[in-house]
């Protein structure tokens, strides 16, 4: 058996308005049972009623009236009645339902949580943060490569032997990319 709840109740479980089931049920699209002087709502029956009703979710259009007209299809505008219609571009568009649009809400809101939980166990980082911080090692490697003639330009033209000049060269080298991987991990 369904459960049965006061249009406040249900308004409230479903994150809708009491205004809109009141105005639902004075259309009588949502089945409802009498239990002394309350009219109550068949949940179940009501969620399948809402699931095929193709109107737009709560304040899809916020409180924009002018808006919400413009979205208004008339009935030349029906291709079939597979809820496709044609927008002003002459475009195939779906209708959503409140179930597909309800749908949508939760998937959207999962990947938000999805998101959040990331960042806050610091695996998702901000993108401008990251690139200020990768500027921020390319220059400190720019910087200690380019500053390696200036260091030894004086010692290398002493040199004569060309193994020591390697090895001095390499031993610069490595000391600038080992303070980039310091730089790095701070």
């Amino acid at each position: 058996m369904s459960e049965l709840l006061t249009m406040a109740e249900y308004a409230r479980s479903r994150e809708l308005s009491i205004e809109k089931i009141k105005r639902l049920c004075a259309r009588d699209l949502l089945p409802l049972r009498k239990r002394g002087k309350r009219w109550l709502i068949l949940a179940d029956k009501a969620d399948e009623v809402l699931g095929t009703l193709q109107e737009p979710p709560e304040n899809f259009f916020g409180k924009n009236i002018e808006k919400a007209a413009e979205h208004v299809d008339s009935p030349g505008d029906n291709v079939d009645s597979n809820h496709v219609t044609v927008n002003d571009a002459g475009e195939n568009e779906e209708k959503n339902t409140w179930a597909e649009a309800n749908k949508r809400k939760a998937h959207f809101q999962a990947q938000l949580a999805e998101q959040k939980f990331l960042q806050q166990t610091g695996k998702l980082v901000d993108a401008e943060k990251a690139r200020v911080e990768w500027f921020r090692l390319a220059r400190t490697a720019r910087d200690s490569l380019l500053a390696i003639p200036n260091r030894l330009s004086a010692e290398l033209a002493a040199m004569t032997d060309e193994h020591e000049i390697f090895k001095k060269l390499r031993e610069e080298i490595s000391i600038a990319l080992r303070e980039l991987g310091e730089n790095a991990s701070k």
